[in-house]
């Protein structure tokens, strides 16, 4: 999460932009544009609520996924004796599609106040307001903005969004784990004669991580839409996603 922070904040602001507002035009532009505006501390926004995210959500739809995969394994009658080789991927992607689904119910107030935090500051209403929000730090901004959250919709407000944030980790857990299950074990050893090693797990990471982005890109577009949403401009998530997909398929496509 630490290395990859600067991806997601621009990823976050290129998804939360609509077809009339085009601050950034690309991740390249984003971020450099993040950086000439904001600095360094620009590209960490975010970065304690996704720790804490990663420690959560991920250690939850990553850890969980083997012992679920086995008990689906043995609930459809499968005889692999937990040989990943020999497990039906079906079995692989509804194994990945239940961690998904619990692990991002566990990290929505997470992943909420770290979308939020991936915004751009809001402009001050003087000078000196845009000088002590350009210098507070980043942990004191994590802080402000929990409280904001709790004062505004007590506990229920850090669970917007929970069902686009569910929708969206069952879809990229099931693609990325069980994609790479299934590419690995199913496809790269038995038929292409590969040997365990670092050029067979780069191989597969990376049929993974794109099958992953293109499933789950559209779901992530209306979470992070839906989430920072501050003048109620949507009623909720279907009708996020139904003002998303009348801007095009490109809209359900922004940041990938």
């Amino acid at each position: 999460s630490t290395l990859t922070n600067p991806l997601d904040v621009v990823r976050i602001r290129l998804q939360n932009q609509t077809s009339g507002q085009q601050q950034y035009t690309g991740m390249v532009q984003g971020m450099g544009a993040c950086w000439r505006e904001e600095g360094m501390r620009g590209l960490t926004r975010g970065l304690y609520a996704s720790w804490g995210r990663e420690l959560t959500y991920s250690s939850a739809r990553i850890g969980l996924y083997e012992p679920i995969r086995g008990f689906v394994d043995q609930a459809v009658g499968g005889e692999s004796h937990g040989n990943s080789q020999e497990i039906n991927p079906a079995v692989k992607f509804i194994s990945a599609f239940l961690s998904g689904s619990i692990g991002s119910a566990v990290c929505n107030p997470c992943d909420l106040v770290k979308t939020r935090q991936q915004l751009p500051p809001a402009p001050a209403a003087d000078a000196s307001a845009a000088t002590t929000v350009a210098t507070s730090s980043n942990f004191r901004k994590h802080v402000v903005e929990v409280r904001e959250i709790y004062a505004s919709s007590g506990i229920k407000g850090f669970y917007r969004g929970w069902q686009a944030t569910s929708a969206r980790a069952a879809m990229l857990t099931s693609a990325q784990v069980g994609s790479y299950d299934s590419v690995k074990n199913n496809i790269a050893i038995p038929l292409l004669g590969f040997k365990d090693g670092v050029l067979l797990h780069l191989m597969t990471s990376s049929i993974a991580a794109v099958v992953t982005t293109t499933a789950s890109n559209p779901f992530d577009v209306v979470k992070t839409r839906y989430m920072c949403d501050s003048t109620g401009r949507y009623t909720g998530v279907v009708d996020c996603a139904m003002i998303t997909m009348k801007e095009g398929p490109s809209a359900l496509l922004r940041g990938w």
